[in-house]
């Protein structure tokens, strides 16, 4: 079984796929149930840097003195979608370019 999360984030192209064999299907789907229901939550840690402008007379840098926070993630969960091949196009160049390539050597 797999189950595609998606999660909101800067990285809204990012896809998540999490799979279990059917002998532990139960606990995935216990996982998306616990998540909807805020049972488990997700955060990210995000590293945060203060003013550049408090440190201009000052032998030390702003980046010395960053500190890092948790940041609540929503999360989504959906049936996986099927992954996108190569075109047709595409392996034939490939397959060009390797006969090409196995000429030149």
């Amino acid at each position: 079984m797999r189950t595609k999360m998606t999660l909101s984030t800067e990285y809204p192209s990012l896809r998540i796929v999490i799979g279990s064999n059917e002998e532990h299907e139960h606990f995935l789907a216990a996982f998306v149930a616990a998540v909807a229901s805020g049972g488990i939550t997700l955060d990210k840690i995000e590293t945060k840097f203060p003013d550049n402008e408090l440190f201009t007379n000052d032998k030390d840098s702003s980046f010395e003195h960053c500190w890092e926070e948790f940041v609540p993630v929503d999360v989504s969960f959906s049936p996986e979608t099927p992954l996108k091949s190569k075109s047709k196009k595409l392996l034939n160049l490939e397959k060009n370019n390797a006969i090409e390539s196995s000429k030149a050597a």
